[in-house]
């Protein structure tokens, strides 16, 4: 007989327990296999909704991915740009360390002239 809280399926598991193991088994065999396919119904449902709506919320965020792409070619092409901004600079850098090194390299051939030439000292007195 049914109690207040409790439901027709535990009615049926304290009867069944009154009878024999085996008739307590299968009366929760069939509760069991009648829950099964509310379960899988509900799973399902689940993955169907979850599905369809994690694809309207990735749809209004950007239509088909274009926004992430657009996003990745701006930072591309700023990578870029600061790739060909240093690549000026190092070119630049590089000139001058050229004029550099030559100004020294002729600095060095005219010391080693003028050494070999008698240098006129200033008189003092």
């Amino acid at each position: 007989m049914p109690s207040k809280s409790g439901s027709l399926a535990t009615a049926v598991f304290q009867k069944a327990r009154l009878r024999s193991p085996v008739s307590w088994l299968l009366a929760r065999l069939r509760c069991w296999t009648a829950c099964t396919p509310l379960f899988i119904t509900g799973v399902l449902a689940g993955l169907i909704a979850g599905f369809t709506f994690r694809r309207m919320i990735g749809r209004s965020g950007s239509v088909d991915g274009s926004g992430v792409i657009r996003l990745l070619e701006e930072r591309l092409l700023k990578a870029d740009q600061g790739l060909v901004q240093f690549r000026q600079q190092l070119k630049a850098q590089s000139s001058e360390l050229r004029a550099a090194q030559q100004q020294a390299q002729q600095t060095s051939e005219q010391a080693a002239l003028s050494g070999t030439q008698p240098v006129q000292c200033p008189r003092i007195f």
